[in-house]
């Protein structure tokens, strides 16, 4: 029989083994301070930073050292994105996109780094055909018939021709796909000239977003420029007409988020929608593009507890979050927000693009430390997004000037 004292003797043995030995608890707790600290970083950047200055130059420092983060990103093996990175499955082609402008906007800025760039563009190609991330669940230079999966196909041809553009005379790679890159062009225009209210699906039997159609629109732009064609225009002129219909608008008169309403919240103007509206629409209708952002600027731009952001719906709409939206914040939408960082960029507006990579640098905790900034608390689409909005520039005109973040848009 085990008498009482050794009993206790071996409660107080078993409790020395739960309990970390004090030199560990001296580590842990110097690794919370750490972690701590690096994530203070973000705020005091946002308080110290000039991020309006940022757009005299046509690849920002920040711009830069997010480079060699995605760069690194690229150079790893890829068996897909799971829903941490991307959300919802069908945005995979989205984040290689993003990340692909934001490679050729590299290429552009900097020909000590466009030989970088454009193996990171190699990459994202290669990881644009891959059955993690085909519409059709294989190589697309495979399928015979394209069908409605437009939103994939329309984020394959900008990476097929951000790569074309960066890379063509330095890299063969670049044109090997020309071909194919030719029919989904043609099936991208013809599916919009004959749709009614020229758009074209996102996926089979879906409703029709103009913020989709916008992205399919830059799309067959950049083909343009790459190959001297003009298959954007028609399709470009015909989507303006129907954007510009009273029917097709929401409040304030902005787009509203989609033409069939059907869809749940379809009579809104959602900031996510606008936002990525204004973030494409400056490449290939400018001038409509700078009216329709004021006037979003004006209505939805929102500042909550000294934190810069774009509201997801108008003021006083009461509406859920989504896939779409991202998390609601009092009212700010968190894919609202980073996607307008783009367009404050792509139309000189200092003043937003300042308080926007203020509100990034507080909530998104930037490593800033190193080469490399990337932000902790962003999934890679975040950090994709936030790539190309950061180093954003014209394709086909100047960069942004330099304004000064203490105005309002010029």
């Amino acid at each position: 029989m085990t008498s009482p004292k050794n009993n206790t003797a071996g409660s107080s043995q078993k409790r020395s083994h739960k309990t970390p030995p004090r030199l560990v608890q001296m580590l842990l707790r110097g690794l919370w301070a750490l972690g701590l600290a690096a994530l203070a970083l973000g705020p005091l950047e946002a308080l110290t930073g000039s991020y309006g200055d940022d757009l005299g130059h046509a690849l920002p420092p920040r711009g830069q050292a997010h480079f060699e983060a995605m760069e690194a990103h690229f150079a790893e093996d890829f068996t897909g994105y799971g829903r941490l990175s991307v959300l919802t499955p069908q945005f995979g082609i989205i984040l290689l996109s993003h990340s692909a402008l934001g490679f050729l906007n590299v290429a552009r800025a900097s020909s000590e780094l466009r030989p970088r760039a454009c193996a990171s563009l190699a990459n994202v190609a290669e990881r644009a055909f891959d059955s993690h991330i085909s519409a059709y669940g294989r190589d697309p230079r495979e399928v015979e018939r394209f069908e409605d999966y437009n939103l994939y196909l329309t984020h394959l041809s900008l990476v097929l021709g951000a790569r074309r553009m960066a890379c063509a005379d330095q890299d063969e790679g670049a044109t090997e796909d020309d071909a194919f890159h030719a029919r989904i062009n043609a099936h991208l225009r013809e599916r919009s000239l004959t749709s009614h209210n020229a758009h074209a699906r996102s996926f089979p039997h879906s409703e029709r977003f103009p913020a989709d159609q916008a992205a399919t629109l830059a799309a067959l732009y950049l083909y343009d420029l790459n190959h001297d064609t003009d298959l954007a225009a028609e399709p470009i002129q015909a989507w303006l007409r129907v954007m510009s219909l009273p029917a097709n608008l929401g409040e304030h008169g902005l787009h509203r988020s989609s033409l069939d309403l059907e869809f749940h919240h379809a009579e809104h103007a959602r900031g996510c929608a606008l936002s990525w509206t204004s973030f494409y629409m400056p490449q290939f209708a400018p001038s409509e593009a700078r009216v329709l952002y004021q006037t979003y600027r004006e209505h939805y731009a929102i500042e909550i507890a000294g934190l810069r952001g774009f509201r997801e719906y108008a003021p006083g709409v009461i509406a859920s979050a989504d896939n779409d939206s991202g998390p609601i914040v009092f009212g700010m939408g968190v894919a609202a927000t980073g996607l307008a960082l783009g367009a404050a960029r792509l139309h000189s507006d200092g003043y937003t693009y300042h308080g926007l990579s203020q509100t990034a640098a507080t909530v998104g905790a930037p490593t800033l430390l190193g080469q490399q900034r990337s932000y902790r608390l962003a999934p890679m689409l975040g950090e994709a997004i936030l790539f190309h909005a950061t180093t954003a520039q014209r394709w086909d005109g100047p960069g942004p000037e330099r304004v000064s973040y203490h105005g309002a848009i010029p």
